[in-house]
């Protein structure tokens, strides 16, 4: 959101004022609660302000699951992310706000659909519902690992009916087996399913996003040449390598075997 008004001391500057600030509570009284305000980064300070300031960890005590996502900026301000939160530059909406926009990275891109066939060992089947809450059939377009696969069955046993969340792994187009949800009786809507399918088709990463949200003028946003570009350059046979005693780059063609002080073609558009 534009029009983030910064505080005028650091996190750690924050945190010590008010820890010095909370009155001592007295013996069986309640702890102090600490009530901090929303934040809003404008959109060219994402990658900066917010990103950068999420890790992925099993943090210390075991209180985080391993590799979730954690935000940290300042003591008041630590907790769980699944992505961020777009707003207009208008005043807050507390509650539901159609307006907003959220996105999240891939990996939580995730549908709930009921597992059949589980408990009798043979493939399993997935399933969705309809406005009439009837079952879609949605196998043909979902397919397990053999290792989660067994897990699904494992943990799907002597449950009836079962939904288990699962999710698309984009790198492999295979999908994830996360968890079974035993407080559903039934699968996603048929368009949710169909949604999350279109998510990961169109959804940006981290690293664009963060690029494309720095350009002044999105006719002026290139990200789509450099990616094609660097994907050119990946599959080049042409290496980058250093010379020591001329202390500069060179180029090795790993096919031919040739070398050349100068940028071969396919680098030239990175």
């Amino acid at each position: 959101r534009e029009g983030d008004v910064a505080s005028a001391l650091s996190p750690r500057e924050e945190d010590a004022a008010f820890f010095a600030a909370a009155p001592a509570a007295a013996p069986g009284a309640p702890p102090t609660v600490r009530v901090v305000p929303k934040r809003f980064v404008p959109p060219k300070m994402v990658g900066a302000r917010v990103l950068a300031r999420i890790s992925r960890d099993d943090d210390c005590g075991g209180g985080v699951p391993f590799g979730a996502r954690v935000y940290r900026d300042g003591a008041a301000r630590a907790h769980l992310s699944d992505g961020l939160v777009f707003v207009p530059d208008t005043p807050y909406v507390a509650g539901t706000d159609h307006s907003l926009l959220k996105w999240k990275w891939t990996d939580g891109l995730t549908v709930d659909l009921e597992v059949r066939g589980a408990g009798r060992g043979g493939a399993l089947s997935y399933f969705a519902v309809d406005d009439d809450g009837d079952g879609v059939d949605c196998t043909k377009h979902v397919a397990l690992p053999e290792h989660d696969a067994a897990r699904l069955r494992a943990d799907a046993k002597d449950r009836s009916p079962c939904v288990a969340e699962v999710g698309l792994d984009a790198a492999t187009g295979l999908w994830v087996y996360h968890a079974v949800r035993p407080d559903k009786s039934s699968g996603n809507h048929f368009d949710t399913f169909l949604s999350t399918l279109l998510l990961h088709a169109e959804s940006p990463g981290e690293h664009e996003l963060e690029y494309r949200l720095r350009a002044d003028d999105p006719a002026k946003d290139d990200w789509a040449r450099r990616e094609d570009a660097a994907l050119r350059a990946c599959a080049s046979p042409w290496q980058e390598h250093f010379s020591k005693s001329q202390n500069r780059a060179y180029w090795w063609n790993s096919k031919t075997n040739e070398k050349t002080w100068e940028l071969p073609k396919p680098w030239l558009s990175l």
